[in-house]
């Protein structure tokens, strides 16, 4: 329970996204064919301070499970978020 704890204190709402981007070169195949364009990078998009930041997220790092929000969805049942987003309390 300490550890859970410990954790929530550290963490940052936000959403992952898997995105693709367009490098910039000129004759780069990702110039003219949106199919081949680089990616997908995982990035953590939040607010902090009325700010929204984009933090780039390593590939050793990214969340390995799937389908996307399995983690996201135990953690919203263990602290009840996930009953008070339905409206429920």
């Amino acid at each position: 329970m300490t550890e859970i704890a410990q954790t929530v204190e550290t963490m940052v709402q936000g959403s992952l996204s898997e995105v693709t981007r367009q490098c910039g070169d000129p004759s780069c195949a990702c110039a003219t064919d949106p199919a081949r364009r680089h990616g997908p990078h995982l990035y953590l998009k939040f607010n902090a301070g009325g700010k929204p930041y984009s933090v780039y997220v390593p590939p050793e790092q990214g969340e390995p499970e799937r389908p996307d929000g399995l983690r996201l969805h135990a953690f919203a049942q263990f602290t009840g978020a996930d009953s008070m987003k339905k409206g429920q309390s």
